[in-house]
């Protein structure tokens, strides 16, 4: 009897299973309609202003380092395979303006020694990501003071217009221009 009831149970459970998978829907008529596509990613060009990062002291497996964040400044989503992430720090202090494509490596001249500093970026989902580290120490925290009134931007667009420019990403005043930013 226990046999009958979980051979019973078991075609049931299997018979529903198989009434539920998904599959192209009939209509009166005999004629097939397959489900509409998904909506195409649509490609986006986003630019934001130039923004400070406040940072904080972390430490990890790796080393020591500064972090820090910036939310988004737009709620307009993207698709990461059909779009670049580019970042730009604006380096003050300098007698002209200096613009760095991140990541990039900063020499700071210091009494008796050079000190090296890794500055690099990356975006979630919510937002730009900075991550400053010195690069011969990892065990020495880079000084935040040096960093304060640097500013940021990212500019995320389309792989296939990154690809159609013939410029140089490196150089910023050719990129806001080639880009209208």
């Amino acid at each position: 009897m226990k046999k009958i009831t979980f051979l019973l149970s078991t075609s049931l459970l299997l018979a529903s299973l198989i009434s539920c998978t998904k599959e192209t829907v009939r209509q009166a008529g005999n004629i097939v309609v397959d489900p509409p596509p998904p909506p195409p990613q649509a490609e986006v060009k986003i630019a934001s202003s130039w923004f400070s990062v406040r940072l904080d002291s972390m430490a990890d497996r790796s080393g020591v380092y500064l972090m820090g964040r910036h939310d988004f400044e737009t709620n307009e989503r993207y698709d990461k395979a059909l779009h670049i992430e580019l970042a730009y720090v604006n380096i003050t202090g300098q007698r002209i303006p200096v613009y760095r494509l991140l990541p990039q490596r900063l020499l700071f001249p210091q009494n008796t020694t050079d000190k090296w500093y890794s500055i690099a970026s990356s975006m979630d989902p919510s937002g730009f990501v900075l991550k400053i580290s010195n690069v011969y120490d990892p065990n020495a925290y880079p000084p935040a003071a040096n960093f304060a009134d640097f500013k940021y931007r990212y500019v995320i667009i389309p792989r296939s217009l990154y690809n159609s420019l013939s410029i140089d990403w490196n150089d910023y005043s050719v990129v806001a221009q080639a880009l209208n930013i």
